[in-house]
């Protein structure tokens, strides 16, 4: 089933995941800063959950700027994740 939201509806959801994924990557810088890696890298996770461009667009159709973004994003992330496991031999 769909939900149907007017367009102000939609763009306040799209503003709204903008200054999530904006918090939720200034928080992981500060938590990298002070060093407290797993927390850090948890929080780089979390914010690709919010994604900071519009939704509403499939993956296909969105700027080769945005995808290019979001994959460096996940690439570092996977980068972490696999310093973090070697780091704990």
């Amino acid at each position: 089933m769909k939900t149907l939201l007017s367009p102000s509806a939609q763009l306040c959801s799209v503003k709204y995941n903008r200054i999530a994924y904006a918090g939720l990557l200034f928080a992981a810088i500060v938590l990298l800063i002070l060093k407290d890696w797993q927390n850090g890298f948890c929080m780089l996770g979390i914010s690709l959950v919010a994604d900071p461009f519009d939704h509403r667009v499939t993956w296909a159709k969105r700027p080769l700027w945005q995808r290019s973004w979001l994959i460096v994003h996940l690439a570092i992330l996977f980068a972490a994740m696999l310093y973090l496991t070697i780091s704990k031999l």
